[in-house]
């Protein structure tokens, strides 16, 4: 399969049971396929996946552009019969490009835990500059329950040893501006300032707590636990009920979480309480850490219910977790309009094509493109506007926590060839900061932080981070108050000095 243009798979969703999913492929290898190379091609716009593996094996996947797909590459093994495992595949220099922060890079599923045999995976580009969080998705069976796990592209090569020498996206840009919330909570009871009420739970063995804690998080939290034994990769539900929702709205969930484990993640929707009981959100993951995390998601809906939960999906391996500070409330969202940051061109005839390009552009391997762009028959073009001034790659996480005496600053955030330095700051007014010492970039891209003198009462902190080319960006501001942190967002960023 060499050379080929394939644009605008969309599928029919409507009048199914799935309204979430069109199950339209640019690709599709199916049942045992074999010994086939699928090279050099452009595919776009696709209601599921770009490129589709169905239990196959011996594939050769070398050099293709996937862009706009709900995901770009997907392979699945569902089959018992080992000669159709996905087995021997080797995947190498292809561009995976998600165009909004919706879609996956790609996803794999397997009946087993061998997702680190499926193949070789290399030297390719996984791209959302919307967002780089959760860009890989990872689920394997075991004793009859599943488990997914959404990671960025450094969780991948830590957990599968895999594409070592690929690439992330080489600029981020917002995936929204919050213009106004409007009304109250709809969670009302997320603070869990005496009890936790409106939590509910299902377990397949009942061996999930849900019990109120004092003073983990912020006053009291909600605490998630299990009582032995306990299987890995069987999960629990826990719902929050929300109540009346509408299709025409968007909704953002915010919340505190804390963990007792490293490199898992929880599975985050919205369904419907009342029958058909159906997903109403796609899934999103969010990463625990043992230090605390100030979370943020968005979600617009297909449809409008008057009873619903947000779903928290919790392997029983996740060990211990806290929650707190949980908002669930309609917000005026303007999104980032990807077009204004990147163009996707190809050439669909046997001559050569000189597309007029407006302003500079660059592609994922840097080279600048002025004037115009000029294609080889049958071939495309990823590009990301040139010369702009735009977010560099997003924090991962920013946490602050007292320490004893002392208040100790934890972040990550990845590595940049252009970030110089790091500084942090404090204040005791959220408004006038002051320099209290300087990081350099580390290619681990994990940093800390130890203030030794805080002030009395209350302490904002904020991490400015410094480029090469002078300009500066700021992180969220934390406010530490005797022992309670809470996130305070500041826009715009970046934010102009004070």
């Amino acid at each position: 399969i060499i050379g080929n243009i394939i644009l605008n798979g969309k599928g029919a969703a409507k009048g199914t049971d799935d309204t979430l999913t069109t199950h339209a492929h640019g690709i599709y290898l199916d049942d045992n396929s074999s010994n086939v190379e699928i090279l050099n091609n452009s595919i776009a716009h696709c209601g599921e996946s770009g490129i589709f593996i169905h239990d196959s094996h011996n594939l050769k996947i070398t050099n293709n552009t996937l862009f706009d797909n709900a995901i770009a590459l997907q392979l699945n093994q569902d089959v018992t019969a080992t000669e159709a495992f996905i087995r021997n595949n080797n995947l190498k220099r292809n561009i995976f490009f998600a165009k909004n922060d919706l879609q996956m890079t790609s996803v794999l599923k397997s009946l087993y835990n061998d997702i680190n045999q499926f193949g070789n995976f290399d030297s390719n580009f996984y791209c959302r500059p919307l967002s780089e969080k959760t860009i890989i998705s990872t689920a394997y069976t075991n004793q009859g329950y599943t488990s997914s796990v959404g990671l960025n592209l450094n969780d991948w090569r830590s957990f599968y040893t895999q594409d070592i020498a690929s690439k992330a996206s080489p600029h981020q840009f917002p995936a929204y501006t919050i213009n106004n919330l409007v009304g109250s909570n709809l969670f009302v009871n997320g603070a869990f300032n005496t009890n936790i009420n409106g939590i509910g739970k299902w377990s397949a063995t009942n061996n999930c707590n849900l019990i109120w804690v004092n003073n983990k998080l912020d006053n009291g939290s909600l605490q998630i636990s299990f009582t032995p034994p306990v299987v890995n990769n069987r999960s629990v539900i826990v719902s929050l009920n929300v109540g009346t929702i509408q299709s025409d709205k968007k909704y953002l969930l915010n919340f505190s979480l804390l963990g007792s484990k490293l490199n898992r993640s929880i599975t985050i929707y919205l369904r419907n309480n009342n029958d058909p009981y159906n997903d109403l959100s796609i899934r999103k993951y969010c990463k625990l850490s043992t230090i605390r995390t100030e979370n943020e998601l968005l979600f617009s809906l297909p449809y409008a219910t008057a009873n619903a939960s947000i779903i928290l999906e919790v392997n029983e391996m996740d060990s211990t977790l806290w929650m707190d500070n949980v908002k669930f409330q309609e917000a005026e969202i303007s999104l980032t309009n990807p077009d204004k940051y990147m163009r996707f061109e190809y050439n669909a005839t046997a001559n050569i094509k000189t597309i007029a390009l407006d302003q500079d552009y660059e592609d994922l391997f840097g080279k600048i493109y002025s004037g115009n762009l000029t294609l080889q028959p049958f071939t495309s073009a990823m590009l990301v506007k040139a010369n702009l001034q735009v977010l560099p790659l997003s924090f991962l996480s920013f946490t602050v926590q007292p320490a004893d005496q002392k208040v100790k600053l934890d972040w990550e955030k990845p590595f940049e060839a252009g970030t110089r330095i790091f500084e942090i700051e404090r204040s005791s007014t959220g408004v006038e900061f002051k320099l209290l010492g300087k990081v350099l970039p580390a290619l681990n891209g994990t940093y800390s932080f130890l203030e030794n003198t805080p002030l009395s009462g209350e302490n904002y902190y904020r991490i400015k981070e410094f480029t090469k080319d002078g300009s500066f960006f700021c992180s969220k501001t934390i406010l530490v108050n005797r022992g309670i942190s809470t996130s305070l967002n500041i826009y715009p960023n970046p934010t102009p000095a004070i």
